[in-house]
């Protein structure tokens, strides 16, 4: 890195401070399937849907709908939490 990418670096960083505190939307999805208006009309409490992702398939952690990361569902006390397993090549 030369001297002049190298200050306009240090640069962008502080003009990016600010934003630090942002918040950003953050979804982890554990499936999706797609099913006819029929059989979701005649959805009712204790049916099952069979999602696309099978049990040990790594999930998507999304940041603002891009593919961040990818993680695994865990409980920790009564809340489901992400265990991150990988990171994606994000800028």
């Amino acid at each position: 890195m030369t001297e002049t990418s190298a200050g306009s670096c240090s640069h962008e960083q502080k003009n990016l401070a600010h934003l630090q505190d942002a918040e950003i939307e953050c979804v982890f999805e554990l499936g999706r399937t797609v099913i006819e208006l029929r059989a979701a009309k005649a959805l009712k409490v204790g049916d099952l849907v069979t999602m696309d992702r099978k049990v040990g398939e790594p999930h998507e952690l999304r940041l603002n709908g891009v593919v961040f990361a990818y993680g695994e569902a865990v409980v920790m006390q009564d809340r489901m939490v992400v265990r991150i397993t990988s990171m994606t090549d994000h800028p």
